[in-house]
């Protein structure tokens, strides 16, 4: 299978596609992917597609219905070829997206590329037609400008950044090359300078699996000019979209760009190789239930800033300054009343990555990553293993070559440590269990103090409602404010010893009496060192400090 791409107007991000498939049936149907991994959740990628056509190979026009909102039957009548050809229309830069304009060509091939059921796992290829001036970063086999792939599921598991403006730098850990490129840069930005920083977290994880799976990987950089954090997973490459570019040599953006790398980088044995028995093999044409979410995600988020304390870019304090946004992130999220982590995994499907209803869901990315810290605590307090020494043995055992599921995890927990683990997952896999007290027990025993304080502001603190500038952006459950007030009234005034909150409330003006509470909400809580805690003998393990 040959696809030939051509940019078609870029300054409004479209490009033609184009193939020829043989009809080896009286129909054949064409599928476009509804989902990508890594982003649990449909895309409707179709959307994007106009002006499609299928014809003979002399030139007839054939007809097609649509089963399913992404898939094409087309009746072949005695055509011995069929010729596809459709515009899609590329105008989103994310780590998922495409992305076509005057300066670069950025694809994700699952976004655009049809397949028949039947051929995904025979060779194809994808020939661009771009400037001669466009370099081409992408972790497939590429001969001039064509790019080959042993699969669909390898080409479409492979996103590629084409430009003139392009910078490229390499390090080497083992034996695998890992690769730099960079887009959307000026020429002040020393991309070389990150490759110490880069080569130390990537050597932390090396060390704690064993090896890494690939003889060469891919960071693909999208540096945007304005404001923007997003990163996709890939077996032998990943997608960064960051901003905005300006700021690139400040502390906060490096810590970012640390952080978020570290992350996608651990995917590279969590997720692509290491995944769940229902992704195995993917169906992209549907949704696929997922009860997984914390091993993805959650393990892989506790992990990325893990990583960056144990090779010395974060200080002590600096990863407990992460880990507080964290804790305080999942805190203040009242769906830890309300749902487990496994049924927020169910619900990604219908959800996405919105925010959904109020205090219905937690993160798997947060709550999991807690979870995962908690986890990992209790094994070392508790026995003589670690989550790491879970983790090599999942890879041992599921890496890639077969699927687990949540009970597999569960198993080598409890068979690795010698621990009953009933209890624990029931209260945090399964049930929504408060995590605050446990957490700050398992942290106590490693030598870090867990604090709440009231927030500062008296209307969050004493009356539950949470303000973001004037407009009221949370409210806590049988709170005072949950008695009268609505999300995304403005308040106008607040008397907090009255207790008389003058809110707009669709354009009109609304006056309420709230009755201050004896308990407080959405507490801040911060992370110290104790006194000595540089003793403790479990920290220096679990840090590698």
């Amino acid at each position: 299978m040959k696809y030939r791409f051509e940019i078609e107007q870029a300054n409004l991000h479209t490009f033609s596609i184009s193939f020829s498939v043989k009809a080896s049936s009286t129909q054949e149907i064409f599928w476009l992917a509804d989902w990508r991994p890594g982003r649990y959740e449909v895309a409707h990628y179709a959307q994007y597609i106009r002006n499609i056509s299928f014809r003979s190979e002399n030139g007839h026009v054939l007809t097609y219905t649509k089963d399913t909102v992404n898939s094409w039957r087309v009746y072949c009548e005695d055509a011995q070829e069929i010729h596809v050809n459709y515009v899609y229309y590329a105008g989103q830069l994310d780590g998922g997206g495409s992305w076509v304009d005057d300066r670069q060509v950025y694809l994700n091939p699952i976004n655009f590329l049809l397949y028949q059921k039947d051929k995904v796992h025979h060779p194809c290829s994808l020939e661009l037609h771009l400037p001669p001036s466009y370099q081409i970063a992408c972790a497939l086999k590429t001969i001039k400008q064509e790019v080959f792939a042993k699969s669909y599921f390898e080409m479409v598991d492979n996103p590629l950044i084409c430009s003139a403006e392009l910078m490229h730098e390499s390090y080497q850990v083992g034996e695998t090359t890992f690769h730099l490129w960079a887009q959307g840069l000026d020429e002040k930005a020393n991309l070389k300078a990150l490759i110490p920083d880069f080569k130390n977290f990537t050597t932390a994880q090396v060390s704690m699996m064993g090896a890494f799976p690939a003889q060469a990987y891919h960071f693909l950089f999208q540096f945007t000019p304005y404001k923007f954090y997003h990163g996709v997973e890939h077996r032998e490459s990943t997608v960064i979209v960051l901003g905005p570019a300006g700021e690139f040599l400040s502390q906060g953006f490096q810590d970012n760009l640390m952080g978020i790398s570290s992350h996608e980088l651990f995917h590279a044995w969590n997720v692509t190789r290491l995944r769940p028995q229902t992704f195995h093999p993917y169906d992209f044409s549907k949704p696929v239930m997922l009860s997984e979410g914390f091993v993805l995600e959650g393990i892989t988020t506790y992990y990325g800033d893990l990583f960056l304390a144990r090779s010395g870019y974060f200080s002590t304090e600096a990863y407990l300054s992460e880990l507080t946004k964290i804790i305080q992130r999942e805190a203040d999220n009242y769906g830890n009343q309300h749902q487990s982590i496994v049924a927020s995994s169910h619900d990604l499907w219908m959800d996405g990555y919105k925010k959904g209803i109020p205090d219905k869901k937690v993160s798997i990315y947060t709550k999991g990553a807690i979870i995962a810290l908690m986890l990992d605590l209790k094994l070392r307090i508790e026995s003589d293993r670690s989550l790491d020494d879970i983790m090599r043995k999942m890879w041992a055992l599921f890496g890639d070559h077969a699927g687990y599921t949540l009970t597999d995890f569960i198993k080598i927990c409890e068979s690795e440590s010698g621990l009953v683990l009933t209890d624990f997952f029931d209260k945090y896999l399964f049930g929504t269990h408060a995590f605050i007290g446990d957490l700050h027990s398992y942290l106590d025993k490693v030598g870090i103090e867990l604090q709440t304080s009231p927030h500062p502001d008296l209307l969050t603190a004493h009356f539950g409602a949470k303000r973001e500038g004037e407009k009221i952006i949370q409210i806590a459950p049988k709170s005072p404010a949950a008695a009268c007030l609505s999300l995304q009234d403005e308040v106008i005034s607040f008397d907090s010893k009255l207790g008389e909150i003058h809110v707009k409330r669709f354009g009109e003006e609304r006056v309420f009496d709230l009755k201050r509470s004896n308990q407080t909400y959405f507490d801040v809580t911060n992370l110290h060192l104790k006194h000595q805690s540089s003793e403790n003998n479990l920290l220096k393990k679990w840090l590698k400090k």
